[in-house]
């Protein structure tokens, strides 16, 4: 099962709150981070949480969020953040 470092669901936390503001989202509608899945491999995307889907909380709210056929991608990995000159950035490890 995915692990998520408390410095990485910090970092979620305020992608959320960021782009919820940017694109003017009504803030009673929780919004989340979805991994996804294609051709290109894994990647984020802002979406609403579904029924099936397989969430991580912080602090009280889900704010991770990803499907079954994810979740086997992510069995054993451990999402963390790093920082460097360019700023922070989600990694897998």
């Amino acid at each position: 099962m995915l692990q998520v470092t408390e410095a990485a669901a910090d970092h979620l936390e305020k992608l959320i709150t960021t782009a919820m503001a940017e694109q003017e989202l009504d803030e009673h509608k929780p919004m989340v981070i979805r991994f996804v899945s294609d051709a290109a491999g894994l990647s984020l995307m802002l979406d609403i949480e579904r029924a099936e889907d397989i969430t991580f909380d912080h602090r009280g709210k889900t704010i991770l969020v990803f499907d079954r056929g994810v979740s086997e991608l992510l069995a054993d990995a451990v999402l963390d953040v790093k920082t460097s000159e360019e700023g922070t950035r989600l990694v897998l490890q």
